[in-house]
């Protein structure tokens, strides 16, 4: 088996395009069948934290297995069928902490699969009963679906020498705890099928003979929503989701050029119709597909035909016509091609046209998918819809709570999350790797190893490997003049690869080494515009440096108010593109915001845009300083930000490193009066920290939180501070953010 388990050293060409790249420890489990013949554990399933699977240990068949990540805990929970005869475990579904799945059973009418349950003990991992007497009547158990705690799923009833398929459900009692709720004939010539059982409002929604239906999980209450294709014809609804309360599928109702559109419905006749997405003829656009939810929006891709030439399309849909439902862009080749829009999505001119986008999935609120042997992600925006770097043939994309974990080629698994830019190898093999799967936050998978174990069972350590610490930027604070020539500068550093350990910060030749965590204040003449800053943390082993170019800063920033502004940059990577270029992303940070779009540009690199940023701009070292503009509708003026990108390319960001930063504080209205009111988002999971101090450092209020969630909201009282500017220090363990409040009577 070809595993590395150092750190990678490489070329400065791909360093600068890459951040470190650390492989995890992982361990193999278990050698749940010993030698080289393989246990080949599949259905990964999670459940409070214990791992359920199907194996085979080669003595007791294909059964039900557990772990809890240690070899000790990795058993069998129950040999089903006795011997080496396979239990045909099937469908592995949690319910409130209950598993139930499908398992053969032999009895007096013959094998069949049937529903179990399990508490993870043998003696807890039992047949339920359907009240059906003649088990080969009633059989092969699917769709297994959670509502409310009470699983529904189907299987096909025979009858008088009739098919059916039918509808269950099941408290995890036998009958009539676990009984049919109705059947529906499933014969010749289209054998209907019971299918895309999905949840809405506490209300179970499936499809059947090309129409949609609904059970409030009785016979009375299951009935036909809406037929969306009358006549005998096969038409079945597809890719149906639940994304924000609205109920969307795909589906040909006859009238769209023979292609499938997409559908929503709010559980009425009425309320079930067809999207517009703005494109007039249908067959442009048809068959919608990977219908995904990200964070309340509907995402999906559709082939794209215009002018006799193919393209693959990535849209949006909020539940309503177009404008609501809509493109994102188009993926071209080259500039030479002319697709439905303006809003091109360029990719690598060699990769296979062919290869649909694929694989979408939502990790904290940022799209992922695959396209053209590559990993993408998208904010939603044509502009903000990237390759993600050093991420090639991805396949098997995995979160893991806001961290994507997936397989590059066969065997690796790379890493990356939304503030990143690139992705580095957390475990690398040429043998083939597996099944990843969440469990509680732990990375679980399935390995070859053909010369030793076979398929057998592993797990990646859930502690990742620390980044370098460093200095990564600044927040400039406050920037006054105290007289001709002399300011007083009021700034926190921001760092990388924070232990928890206090850090002893200075300033060469204008502040002594202190464990203070700042903001710290500094009394400059402007004749010294560049200053350096040095951070050594416990338990590292060297000093950090960072050069920062203050006097630019302060030219260009307003005092205090509530006006809105450009107060800083966020450095988030600077990388050599060729002698004299760089590659420089960053993204501005503003107060005063309204919550209104924002336009932002740089003058002569970047023409006005909405896109939130990170931004990217290739720039030439002999012009190290560039003009940040901004305007915010509903306030008047436009804001000028002078930043010295080379400055803070040149020693303070560190190469290659492309960590943005993700945590977001929005004030929930500033000028203040008596209360500070302020929301954290994207710290899900953190040890979050909020210290409110004036501007002598002295502390005027203190919250915390163990593990945040993804939305925090907390109030401080300055009922009885006076007039002035106020300082909000937030922290996780990865990033700090300083935002000026205005104090007001």
């Amino acid at each position: 088996m070809n595993v590395f388990y150092k750190q990678v050293f490489i070329p400065l060409l791909v360093l600068l395009l890459a951040t470190n790249l650390i492989s995890h420890a992982q361990t193999r489990i278990k050698d749940i069948r010993p030698g080289a013949s393989s246990s080949s554990p599949e259905q990964l399933t999670s459940i409070n934290g214990t791992l359920y699977f199907v194996a085979n240990d080669g003595i007791h068949g294909k059964e039900l297995w557990k772990s809890d990540g240690t070899e000790q805990g990795t058993v069998l929970v129950k040999d089903i069928t006795s011997g080496v005869e396979d239990g045909q475990v099937q469908h592995l579904t949690n319910v409130n902490g209950i598993l139930f799945f499908s398992a053969k059973i032999i009895s007096a009418f013959g094998p069949a699969n049937e529903l179990y349950k399990s508490d993870g003990t043998a003696d807890g991992t039992v047949e339920l009963l359907d009240g059906q007497g003649n088990k080969a009547e009633s059989k092969n158990p699917d769709n297994l679906t959670n509502l409310g705690g009470i699983l529904y799923y189907t299987n096909t009833l025979s009858l008088g020498g009739y098919s059916y398929t039918n509808l269950l459900k099941s408290n995890g009692t036998n009958a009539p705890g676990t009984g049919r709720i109705t059947y529906l004939p499933s014969e010749p010539p289209n054998f209907f099928k019971i299918s895309q059982l999905t949840v809405l409002n506490g209300i179970l929604y499936f499809t059947y003979g090309g129409a949609l239906w609904q059970s409030d999980g009785s016979l009375v209450g299951t009935v036909k929503v809406k037929t969306i294709a009358p006549g005998p014809g096969n038409i079945e609804i597809q890719n149906m989701i639940n994304v924000n309360n609205t109920l969307f599928f795909t589906a040909d109702d006859g009238q769209s050029s023979g292609v499938r559109r997409l559908w929503k419905s709010d559980g009425t006749a009425n309320g079930t119709v067809k999207l517009k997405d703005g494109i007039g003829n249908p067959a442009e656009a048809p068959n919608p597909a990977n219908l995904t939810n990200v964070n309340g929006t509907l995402y999906y891709t559709s082939s794209i035909a215009k002018g006799g030439y193919g393209y693959w399309g990535l849209f949006k849909s909020d539940g309503t016509d177009s404008p609501g439902t809509s493109f994102v862009g188009t993926f071209i080749k080259s500039t030479a091609d002319t697709p439905l829009i303006d809003t091109n999505i360029p990719y690598d001119a060699t990769a296979n046209q062919a290869a649909s986008p694929s694989s979408l999935i939502d990790v904290g609120g940022t799209l992922y998918f695959v396209f053209a042997g590559n990993l993408w992600k998208s904010n939603g925006t044509s502009a903000g819809t990237i390759k993600v770097a050093n991420a090639v043939n991805p396949s098997l994309l995995t979160n893991v709570n806001g961290t994507l974990y997936f397989l590059s080629g066969p065997g690796s698994i790379y890493k990356t999350d939304p503030s990143a830019n690139s992705a580095v190898a957390v475990f690398t093999s040429s043998d083939p790797t597996y099944n990843l799967t969440n469990v509680n936050g732990t990375l679980f998978f399935t390995h070859a190893d053909p010369a030793t174990t076979g398929v057998e069972l592993y797990k990646l350590d859930s502690a990742s490997p620390p980044s370098d610490f460093s200095i990564t930027g600044v927040t400039n604070v406050n920037c006054s003049e105290l007289t001709a020539g002399l300011r007083s500068l009021t700034f926190t550093p921001t760092y990388a690869g924070i232990n928890g350990q206090p850090i002893s910060f200075s300033v060469v030749n204008e502040l002594s080494p202190t464990l203070s965590a700042g903001p710290y204040t500094l009394s400059l003449y402007t004749d010294n515009p560049v200053i350096t800053l040095k951070a050594t943390q416990t338990g590292t082993a060297s000093e950090v440096s960072y050069v920062y170019n203050w006097l630019a800063a302060c030219e260009s920033n307003p005092p205090p108010s509530a006006d809105f502004a450009i107060t800083g940059v966020t450095s988030v990577n600077c990388a050599t593109v060729s002698a004299g270029l760089r590659s420089l992303t960053f993204t501005p940070t503003y107060a005063g915001i309204n919550g209104q779009p924002i336009s932002f540009s740089v003058v002569n690199e970047l023409l006005p845009t909405f896109n939130s940023g990170p931004y990217t701009l290739n720039l030439y070292t002999d012009n190290p300083v560039i003009t940040l503009k901004a305007t915010q509708a509903g306030t008047a003026t436009e804001a000028s930000y002078v930043y010295n990108w080379l400055a803070a390319c040149g020693q303070g960001a560190r190469i290659g490193d492309e960590s943005i930063s993700a945590l977001q504080v929005k004030l929930l209205g500033n000028p203040v009066h008596n209360a500070v009111d302020v929301e954290v988002t994207s710290a899900e999971g953190s040890h979050l920290n909020l210290s409110l101090t004036d501007m002598q450092g002295n502390l005027i209020g203190y919250n915390k939180t163990e593990q945040a969630h993804v939305t925090e909201r907390f109030r401080f009282s300055v009922s009885d501070q006076s007039a002035g500017v106020l300082l909000l220090r937030v922290s996780t363990n990865r990033e700090t953010k300083t935002v000026r409040i205005v104090k007001t009577n």
